[in-house]
């Protein structure tokens, strides 16, 4: 095990890959329609440890990962999150901040995270800080409309939720962006 007064642990590898997943119909928040939901998954290795990173987003979010990030981190230490962050936002510097940018840099970042807890073989809750003692669960569930009827299908067991987390199919969407459902 690694510990905290450990030297330099070199950052080996930064593995990108692509997860297009097509939903059952289209699906909306109101502002947009899309059928189907592309996870860029990074993997960070050091130390015979492996963290995970993700980010939901186009698959050109690969490039900068694969092509840019990657190469501005490898060799670092991953004990020096900071660091590499900052080396992340310098090689990207001529792209901008902002969209995909942004999106690859958080993915690798999470990764990066997740490799210095495990590394250190402590909860990644632990190395961050907590906020709160516990979370609630939030469960997702979608809306069906099947022969004209309303269909919620949800997994919920002996578990009683405050909230939800839930998608709609785009037909059943209105329009306009103002004229969402609100729950009470």
């Amino acid at each position: 095990m690694i510990t905290r007064d450990s030297k330099f642990v070199p950052i080996k590898d930064i593995d990108v890959s692509i997860y297009t997943v097509p939903t059952d119909f289209p699906e909306s928040d109101g502002t947009l329609e899309w059928n189907s939901t592309t996870l860029v998954l990074v993997q960070a290795s050091a130390g015979n440890k492996k963290g995970l990173g993700h980010t939901y987003a186009d698959t050109a979010t690969a490039n900068p990962v694969h092509h840019l990030l990657a190469k501005a981190v490898e060799g670092r230490d991953a004990m020096a999150i900071s660091a590499c962050w900052n080396a992340m936002v310098c090689r990207t510097r001529n792209l901008g901040r902002a969209g995909i940018v942004s999106t690859a840099i958080s993915a690798v970042d999470s990764a990066l995270w997740d490799l210095k807890a495990r590394l250190l073989d402590i909860p990644l809750v632990t190395l961050l800080g907590r906020v709160r003692e516990s979370v609630s669960h939030l469960p997702q569930w979608r809306l069906y409309f099947v022969f004209g009827k309303a269909k919620a299908t949800i997994s919920l067991g002996a578990t009683e939720f405050a909230a939800c987390k839930w998608g709609t199919p785009a037909r059943l969407v209105p329009a306009r962006h103002g004229n969402r459902t609100e729950a009470g």
